[in-house]
């Protein structure tokens, strides 16, 4: 019953998806204005003391072309996830995956390639991960239906994704090939990005799982079976045993009645 009305109220909650729009706003903003977009990038050498750097970056873009792109894919999944979960775990789930890309980036390039970073484009593949490995979605009453990750194409399409992330980390480019992409994009590709950005999704994806698991024997315990359901609600009381018929014999001393 709790979780039936939490399930509704979650849903007449996140009609707007709040999250989603103030996220593609301050990257628009950022777009717009390049002074406020200096104080959001990752810079390699700022980041110790200006640790925010690490959860706004991925607001900057290169140009327009590089901002379109990603809001095109972000807003659709943020969209999605967010009606998903609400506005308060989609934005936890992009901090998470924030600083997963960011610390991935700093690991999978730790050379002298960069020395600043910004895109959604990470947050869009954690995103989609945990869209197609968590995604039930609900339907008009507020229940859930069927899990994507149980069965559907959802867990062969991550695995195509990390198949062809991995190849473009080991071969340091894109299917388009580098430098197409950075001419278009005015940025430099690094790989990393997008194999960290799965990699959180996955992660989260599966404690959510776990997590959904070890709750379902407390669930089922304080769950009433129907038999005691009914015994409770409708109580049996078993009917007192019905007198012997009274015999002549077994009543002495008692005198039929005369005709």
């Amino acid at each position: 019953m709790l979780g039936s009305r939490y399930e509704a109220l979650l849903q007449r909650t996140v009609r707007f998806p709040c999250g989603t729009a103030i996220l593609a706003g301050v990257a628009v903003i950022a777009a717009l204005v390049p002074a406020f977009s200096s104080h959001l990038i990752d810079l390699r050498e700022a980041t110790g003391s200006e640790p925010w750097r690490f959860f706004t970056s991925h607001l900057v873009h290169g140009n327009v072309t590089h901002l379109l792109l990603n809001l095109a894919f972000f807003v659709v999944l943020g969209v999605l996830r967010e009606r998903r979960v609400g506005t308060a775990r989609f934005l936890l789930e992009y901090a998470v995956l924030a600083a997963c890309v960011a610390v991935g980036v700093r690991v999978l390039h730790s050379g002298s390639e960069w020395s600043s970073y910004c895109g959604l484009s990470g947050i869009v593949y954690g995103t989609l991960a945990l869209v197609l490995l968590d995604g039930r979605s609900p339907n008009a009453t507020g229940k859930i239906k069927g899990k994507m990750s149980a069965v559907g194409l959802g867990p062969w399409i991550v695995a195509c994704v990390s198949v062809k992330t991995a190849l473009e980390l080991a071969g340091g480019g894109w299917v388009l090939g580098r430098n197409v992409l950075e001419n278009s994009f005015g940025v430099l590709y690094l790989a990393g990005s997008h194999a960290a950005g799965i990699a959180g999704g996955v992660l989260l994806a599966a404690a959510y799982r776990q997590a959904r698991a070890a709750s379902q024997p407390r669930r089922n315990a304080l769950t009433p079976t129907p038999a005691s359901a009914t015994s409770r609600r409708d109580p049996i009381i078993a009917a007192p045993a019905a007198p012997e018929r009274l015999s002549l014999p077994a009543c002495p001393g008692v005198r039929p009645p005369r005709a």
